[in-house]
């Protein structure tokens, strides 16, 4: 029975008894991998620029998203940023109430065109603004792993 065919009767219909197995791994690429290795071992962030388009691209991309043209370019991106939004999270990723609400922002990296969502933190009752310059605050060099969360936060700077 194929999509363009009409269904008269249910009994014609399939079912999946029981758990349906889904198994889900996401990676982040060639230029997200070499961007989270300098993340790790260096405590910066890298970025891919198009000289084309005159574009960087933070996270870090192989090929540019507006010519297609292949970004061999690799540049340092500071980890300093304008908040763009943000949102108190109250649930985990299982749907399971957090203990203590996560607060998230998007943040517009300074030296490139793309955004970070990610944790927001010191900011000591004070309420996030929209257009706050913000900095990320890395975990300490023998606790980084080559991931995102490498970045603990981002708090308001000075």
């Amino acid at each position: 029975m194929g999509l363009s065919e009409r269904i008269a009767s249910g009994d014609r219909l399939r079912t999946w008894e029981g758990n349906f197995p889904l198994e889900h791994l996401y990676t982040v690429g060639v230029a997200g991998e070499r961007a989270l290795r300098e993340l790790k071992d260096h405590g910066r962030l890298l970025g891919t620029r198009c000289a084309r388009c005159e574009v960087t691209y933070a996270p870090a991309r192989l090929y540019c998203e507006r010519c297609l043209t292949r970004l061999d370019e690799w540049v340092p991106i500071a980890l300093v940023g304008t908040l763009a939004s943000y949102t108190m999270v109250h649930q985990d990723v299982d749907g399971q109430l957090l203990e203590t609400p996560a607060l998230v922002g998007l943040i517009g990296l300074d030296d490139a065109s793309g955004h970070l969502v990610h944790r927001l933190g010191e900011f000591d009752g004070q309420q996030p603004r929209l257009g706050m310059k913000v900095e990320a605050v890395l975990r300490p060099a023998t606790e980084r792993v080559g991931s995102i969360v490498d970045i603990r936060y981002f708090r308001p700077v000075g």
